[in-house]
């Protein structure tokens, strides 16, 4: 039988409350497990993503991590990467540089237990049609935004490749209707999130995502927060915006996301809510 130490977070949880944000599962040391067992450990937890810690094969890197959702696993996410960074500097007394399958993702922290990634560079290309998109969560087509000052629906990938919609409006947001695999596969996507900009630099949004065999909807995603971030770099706009998410799952996530000449920082609160150990 095998053992395998793990702790319960929660991150981009707002200030004052512990349980809400996006719950996360990082296992402290996954040398010991296979790929199989750590992909039935993501299954049992049934969490967005399950994270694993290894030793870095990158001198750079203060550890190496693993992301898995209870279906596949993933090159990057970044609720995932944060939290695995918190727990590597409860381990080890700090962390700076973690090692993703995309790469090597720079990570700093301030009071308060307010993580910080700092984005891969992005590419992108143009979105699908206006009534594809429309069609896929059943809205009208004049319910996404388009023409003037709007943010041309995209596809960007800054360590995960999603596609980014912007609607007009919160009710539209909100009555968005989860999209099928079969919808999602057709346009050959696998992570979406529709946006609305509001007052300010003040952002609302919703993220659904395909995993194995379902489309899932996401309380807080950090991967497209990067990629939104490197959109926005993209079209002159910069400063800190505070990205809200997880309404409709009430499980509220704040995002931090700084826009700069060349760097796109996500940051957000982590919480330990638990840890134990789990027999197999």
């Amino acid at each position: 039988m095998k053992q395998a130490a793990f702790r319960l977070l929660n991150v981009f949880c707002p200030v004052g409350s512990s349980l809400q944000g996006n719950a996360l599962c990082v296992f402290e040391d996954g040398t010991h497990l296979s790929t199989e067992e750590m992909q039935a450990l993501a299954l049992q937890f049934n969490l967005s993503e399950t994270t694993f810690l290894f030793p870095p094969t990158n001198t750079a890197a203060s550890k190496s991590v693993r992301i898995f959702t209870p279906g596949v696993e993933l090159p990057f996410a970044g609720h995932p990467t944060l939290g695995s960074s918190f727990v590597v500097a409860a381990l080890d007394g700090s962390c700076s540089v973690l090692e993703t399958k995309a790469g090597l993702i720079p990570v700093s922290s301030t009071a308060g237990d307010i993580w910080t990634l700092s984005a891969n560079n992005g590419t992108f290309a143009a979105g699908p049609e206006v009534s594809a998109l429309a069609a896929l969560v059943n809205l009208a087509t004049g319910d996404l935004a388009t023409g003037g000052d709007s943010i041309p629906t995209t596809w960007v990938n800054a360590g995960i490749p999603q596609l980014m919609v912007q609607l007009q409006t919160q009710e539209a947001l909100f009555a968005a209707q989860i999209p099928s695999v079969s919808q999602m596969k057709h346009l050959d996507c696998e992570g979406v999130l529709f946006f609305v900009m509001g007052e300010g630099k003040q952002i609302t949004s919703r993220f659904f995502f395909r995993d194995a065999h379902a489309v899932f909807e996401d309380p807080g995603t950090g991967s497209a927060c990067a990629n939104l971030g490197r959109l926005l770099q993209r079209q002159g706009l910069h400063g800190v915006f505070e990205l809200k998410q997880g309404h409709s799952l009430k499980r509220l996530c704040e995002i931090g996301i700084t826009v700069e000449d060349e760097k796109v920082l996500v940051s957000g609160r982590v919480v330990q809510v638990g840890s134990g150990v789990i027999s197999f």
